[in-house]
């Protein structure tokens, strides 16, 4: 089945999975590069915080939570996909938030890494992945393929798809900022995402020739 994804698919699901694997050894070997890696990032300090900036980067913060993240795909399910008859990909979109979700859980409490030390806010018991990076990147598939080809300005597309890639970034960064996860658990939380996107679409093309 693997043959009936495209190359660029083939590339996110081998690399993606792949890159997580290669995290995943690294922390249970404890590898050196990580902690140069992990401890690499400017934010990653808890010494020059001022209690204002930390309130206003946690309220920026609740809103990339998982169930936020999750409200907004299921309303894109129902309005951008079942709504348009677009069955095929609803279902797709649901078994990619259950599957990528539930491969979420199980790596967490496979690998059971605890947060960082002196985190700035109210953290889950175990970081790797971060579930709310996770969450974000499923949204953003979402509308990547859904909701931006709707307009029919190439600037507006390139637009809102550049937004959604800095809106990634800027909530990454403040969470490392605020200590709530390392970076390897952003980068192992894009990764399986990637991996999850490409995975699930095995199923995709069959369900398209039943279909028709």
């Amino acid at each position: 089945m693997i043959k009936q994804l495209n190359k660029i698919d083939k590339i996110s699901l081998f690399g993606g999975f792949g890159c997580l694997y290669i995290l995943m050894l690294s922390i249970f070997f404890q590898s050196n590069w990580l902690f140069y890696f992990d401890n690499s990032f400017p934010f990653f300090s808890g010494s020059s915080e001022t209690s204002n900036l930390i309130k206003k980067l946690s309220v920026i913060n609740n809103f990339s939570s998982p169930i936020i993240s999750l409200f907004f795909c299921v309303l894109i399910i129902i309005f951008f996909l079942w709504n348009k008859q677009k069955y095929t990909e609803a279902i797709w979109a649901v078994m990619l938030i259950i599957t990528g979700n539930a491969a979420c859980f199980l790596l967490r409490e496979l690998v059971k890494r605890p947060h960082p030390f002196g985190a700035l806010i109210h953290t889950a018991r175990y970081s790797f992945p971060s579930v709310s990076v996770f969450s974000i990147m499923i949204l953003v598939f979402l509308i990547w393929h859904f909701i931006v080809p709707n307009f029919s300005y190439l600037f507006s597309r390139i637009t809102i798809r550049f937004l959604l890639v800095f809106w990634i970034i800027v909530i990454s960064l403040i969470k490392i900022y605020l200590c709530a996860v390392f970076p390897s658990d952003i980068l192992a939380s894009i990764s399986l995402s990637i991996g999850m996107e490409s995975f699930t679409k095995l199923g995709l093309k069959p369900m398209k020739h039943y279909k028709d």
